[in-house]
């Protein structure tokens, strides 16, 4: 797979799995270099990043890859942790149960981050590795 190939895999099945389970009401969801506006209610930033890769087998044009997802959640201040742990946990599920041709999910885990400019932030991320072959 390529890193584009991995990005938009990772981002439908997230999208397909979010539109089916997600919280209610909806979270609106921001995803990287797409301009986002939020309407002062709870949103998501969607972030697939490339961090790595290593040649994975001798001899071979066999490339190990690997990445992170993070999925910064924002709850307005003020309400609680009940909201912000039920977004998480409905993307932790996402990420536990994640299956994505080629792709391996590593580390999955919730960090309660805390007041950022009028927002309750929490993150949920995980790192992803799969193999490239070159011909």
């Amino acid at each position: 797979m390529t890193p584009r190939q991995i990005r938009v895999a990772i981002l439908q099945s997230f999208k397909t799995y979010w539109d089916a389970n997600g919280p209610t009401p909806a979270v609106q969801v921001a995803y990287d270099n797409i301009d986002i506006k939020p309407d002062g209610q709870e949103w998501i930033q969607m972030t697939v990043s490339h961090a790595s890769g290593t040649i994975a087998a001798l001899g071979q044009k066999m490339f190990r890859r690997s990445g992170l997802i993070v999925a910064n959640i924002y709850v307005r201040e003020g309400q609680g942790q009940q909201r912000i742990d039920a977004i998480a946990e409905a993307l932790l599920a996402w990420v536990e149960d994640f299956e994505v041709g080629g792709a391996r999910i590593r580390d999955p885990g919730y960090v309660e981050i805390g007041s950022v400019g009028g927002w309750w932030q929490g993150n949920v991320s995980a790192t992803f590795e799969y193999d490239a072959y070159r011909t």
